[in-house]
């Protein structure tokens, strides 16, 4: 998460660009007062499935279970 945050960072102050998923993209750019915005462009890049991975012998908060069920229901399908 620290890398991201510095991603965005170095966009801010600079004419950088990154790829980033389309989700996190949308989350950040979708306010009229972003100081970031969307470009309209097809990488060509596919992501490979992916896992949840947490911390061995620990109970997840009610959250996190409920965002980790929500995420497994959806790839079930």
């Amino acid at each position: 998460m620290k890398d991201l945050w510095l991603i965005f960072a170095l966009i801010q102050q600079s004419n950088a660009i990154a790829p980033l998923a389309r989700a996190v993209v949308t989350s950040f750019s979708a306010h009229p007062d972003a100081p970031y915005t969307e470009l309209a462009i097809d990488l060509g890049i596919e992501v490979e499935p992916f896992g949840l991975v947490t911390r061995a012998g620990s109970i997840l908060p009610p959250v996190a279970a409920r965002l980790a069920r929500e995420i497994q229901n959806m790839v079930i399908v």
